[in-house]
């Protein structure tokens, strides 16, 4: 009776917790536009590696562009004008609320990687897409110091990553 109530006393407490917190605990469909853009394989590679991220996120992702209401990840092969020649990547905001709409600037991923194969290229485009993920689940615009949210990334946290 006592490992009982105290499994469910945590239990209520886990509850809570997740209850009290700004993590998204509904499934996040990410819908990828432009995906000719990048081989199958990169593709492939891309949404195994996002999957990583899920404990992170705190939530489940799917991937389809059938769901209502996904997160638009558009693949750009360069940063349009007016951005850094060298982002990597973007999220849109509008009135101080970060839109469900990311892009990738694939040209400036590759140019990171000493050897852009398709494994390489799939987990940093996976880890660039989940650090504008991030800034669009949890809507926060800033960055930190070090890890996903860290403003500079280096070729070897793209390919590794930070799950």
């Amino acid at each position: 009776m006592k490992k009982t109530m105290a499994l469910v006393t945590r239990l209520a407490l886990g509850l809570l917790f997740v209850a009290a917190s700004a993590w998204p605990v509904q499934p996040v469909t990410v819908c990828f536009r432009n995906p000719h853009l990048v081989s199958p394989t990169v593709l492939n590679f891309t949404i195994h590696a996002l999957k990583r991220y899920q404990n992170q996120f705190a939530t489940e992702l799917r991937f389809s562009c059938q769901a209502p209401n996904p997160v638009i990840v558009t693949f750009r092969e360069a940063p349009p004008q007016g951005r850094p020649a060298d982002a990597l990547g973007a999220t849109r905001v509008l009135n101080g609320r970060i839109l469900p709409d990311i892009e990738i600037y694939r040209l400036s991923v590759r140019q990171m990687l000493r050897d852009p194969g398709d494994l390489a290229e799939g987990r940093a485009l996976a880890t660039v897409t989940a650090h504008e993920l991030h800034h669009y689940l949890w809507q926060q615009p800033l960055h930190e110091p070090s890890g996903l949210r860290s403003e500079l990334l280096t070729a070897q946290n793209l390919i590794r990553g930070f799950h």
